[in-house]
């Protein structure tokens, strides 16, 4: 059983342990694109992980965005025991488990917004 907790913690910092509907949306995006790269049976630089996740869709530059995905990726495995792995030989992430992440399986990654 998974200690992890996804609830906000008391006192948190803004940004840093919310999870706004923005927030899921890019981490429900985040764990697809890993799930992905998994399939293919390699790390994936952080780059393609910016990139593929949108990331720099952001009004934000790569320096931000790259911050943006260390706390995300951070965040998913503190909160929801997810074993996202970097190889630093492989210069990638690689997701080894979803964890008790479950909104992936939930609600999915929308791929329409707006259609009534």
């Amino acid at each position: 059983m998974c200690c992890c907790n996804p609830l906000p913690r008391e006192g948190a910092r803004a940004g840093g342990d919310t999870l706004t509907a923005e927030r899921i949306l890019r981490l429900n995006t985040l764990l697809h694109r890993l799930e992905a790269w998994r399939e293919r049976g390699i790390p994936v630089a952080s780059d393609d992980l910016i990139r593929e996740a949108g990331y720099l869709d952001r009004r934000a530059g790569s320096e931000t965005a790259k911050r943006l995905l260390q706390r995300d990726i951070g965040f998913l495995r503190d909160r929801f025991c997810a074993e996202i792995v970097y190889d630093g030989s492989a210069g990638g992430y690689f997701l080894e488990s979803l964890g008790e992440y479950v909104l992936l399986s939930i609600i999915g990654v929308p791929e329409s917004r707006g259609a009534a």
